[in-house]
């Protein structure tokens, strides 16, 4: 990246102190694990759906 494209990239860190950087930062990272957290539950809650319907499904056949 070129200085001018820096510059226009990062025309916010001028506007903030240190300390509503680091308030900015930790919320952000915060949103950012809170999203892995969900996403983590989500694709757990599809694998078992994934597991358990190949059972259901037998379980199904069998009392038929």
């Amino acid at each position: 990246m070129n200085r001018s494209n820096q510059q226009a990239h990062e025309w916010w860190k001028d506007s903030l102190d240190d300390n509503q950087r680091q308030m900015r930062l930790s919320s952000v990272r915060n949103t950012l694990r809170q999203q892995y957290a969900m996403a983590w539950r989500r694709n757990l809650v599809r694998l078992g759906i994934l597991v358990a319907l190949p059972i259901a499904l037998r379980l199904v056949s069998v009392l038929r």
